[in-house]
């Protein structure tokens, strides 16, 4: 995103070519809002941004649509076959792809995050942890060019938390990440654009932004846990 104005809805683009961003701020409605805004789920008049080489609008929606994944934050609420393969196939199979193609992009996704083992359990049985990659699983079958995910870090354990972040640095699309765990962006992005009273209030590489106390605190956040001091 190339920031140019100072108001999340002026004039922005998306190239698709960065590996991970972050989008922060405390209101948890308006992170929420802007994972769905760029992916299209709300088509609505957000100011003129381009994203992938494409106007974001009505007019380009299905192809928009097409060249990104969205991950939502409650993997129940993106999981809904019987099993991993079956939801992770969903996907390749409703673009129209032949079975044997299928089950190469399955392959290659569940690989990709680490569950080519798993593929026949069902979904019930899996973690929280297993059912977020799963869901990611499920986005990378179409190969997107971007990634957005919502508080992917929410409701996991320190050893999940820590196997999201390896898979996250590991893939090869850009990523868009709306998350209030400033730890987790730390270790797992590059840049980080954090939003305040629905401006840009900064924009920048991690160890910049996340480090800055004077900055995150008038944004009324605080520095990650890893750099406060103990009492």
């Amino acid at each position: 995103m190339q920031r140019h104005t100072p108001s999340w809805r002026t004039a922005s683009s998306l190239p698709c070519v960065t590996p991970i961003w972050s989008v922060q701020k405390p209101s948890q409605s308006d992170t929420m809002s802007t994972p769905t805004r760029v992916g299209l789920l709300e088509a609505e008049d957000i100011g003129k941004v381009r994203l992938c080489g494409l106007d974001l609008n009505k007019k380009n929606l299905r192809e928009l649509r097409r060249r990104i994944g969205y991950v939502f934050q409650d993997s129940d609420s993106q999981l809904f076959m019987a099993d991993i393969y079956s939801d992770v196939a969903f996907a390749a199979r409703n673009c129209g792809y032949s079975e044997q193609e299928v089950q190469k992009r399955v392959t290659q996704a569940l690989a990709q995050v680490h569950l080519e083992n798993l593929a026949k359990r069902q979904i019930y049985r899996l973690s929280g942890g297993q059912k977020k990659l799963a869901a990611i699983a499920g986005i990378l079958t179409l190969t997107p060019q971007l990634v957005l995910m919502d508080e992917p870090s929410a409701a996991l354990d320190p050893k999940n938390r820590r196997n999201l972040i390896n898979i996250l640095r590991s893939l090869p699309c850009a990523q868009l990440i709306a998350s209030h765990d400033l730890d987790f962006i730390y270790a797992a992005c590059d840049r980080v654009i954090l939003l305040h009273d629905g401006k840009i209030a900064a924009d920048g590489a991690v160890k910049d932004v996340l480090r800055n106390q004077e900055l995150l605190e008038a944004c009324n956040l605080e520095l990650p846990l890893m750099f406060q001091k103990a009492d």
